[in-house]
């Protein structure tokens, strides 16, 4: 058995456990690493299928409860949008390999923005960390796509850096637990 990591900080314990969570976060984390390594090749279309199995760890990791299907008409509607937009430029495979992608992409998106639940007191700072962090994912993949497919997209590099790796922040946040010193509890970051 892996015991879980510990860090002080002013009386306050942070745990990072090997749950099942972080175990498919790390795989996700290789599975993307795998991707960067594709970027600046002709193998794209691999990249592309590390980055959906990565999408599928994430979407599993943030769970399907609760549905909260609002959320998930929202981004069928933005997702179609961008496909529209996308579609006149692709060609071949991209067509709908591109399609399958927003699709695993929205899917994620719509599990980790359906966790949050501003509007009650069930809301955590951690899914609101995993939210954040997939709309980042969807704002760095969809400036990609563009400058891939479309036009080139000026700062292109910096804009894809910084929201992929503040994705990858926030969702590696959104497995943090705080346990309080003084009465042993673990409680999720608020």
């Amino acid at each position: 058995m892996v015991s879980p990591v510990t860090v002080s900080l002013d009386r306050k314990y942070i745990d990072i456990c090997p749950s099942p969570i972080t175990l498919e976060k790390a795989m996700s984390f290789f599975l993307n690493s795998c991707r960067d390594c594709g970027q600046n090749t002709p193998m794209v279309l691999l990249g592309l299928l590390m980055f959906a199995i990565t999408h599928i760890l994430y979407t599993s990791a943030f769970g399907m409860k609760p549905l909260n299907p609002e959320p998930g008409c929202g981004v069928v509607v933005i997702c179609g949008i961008f496909y529209c937009l996308l579609y006149p430029y692709l060609s071949g495979p991209f067509t709908y390999l591109v399609a399958v992608y927003i699709a695993l992409i929205g899917f994620m998106g719509w599990r980790a923005i359906a966790g949050v639940q501003l509007f009650n007191d069930l809301w955590t700072w951690t899914k609101l960390c995993a939210c954040l962090g997939a709309v980042l994912f969807m704002v760095s993949d969809l400036t990609i796509a563009v400058n891939k497919f479309c036009f080139p997209v000026p700062y292109s590099r910096a804009i894809i850096m910084a929201t992929y790796y503040a994705a990858q922040m926030l969702i590696s946040l959104s497995v943090v637990e705080c346990k309080d010193d003084n009465d042993g509890n673990i409680r999720k970051m608020n």
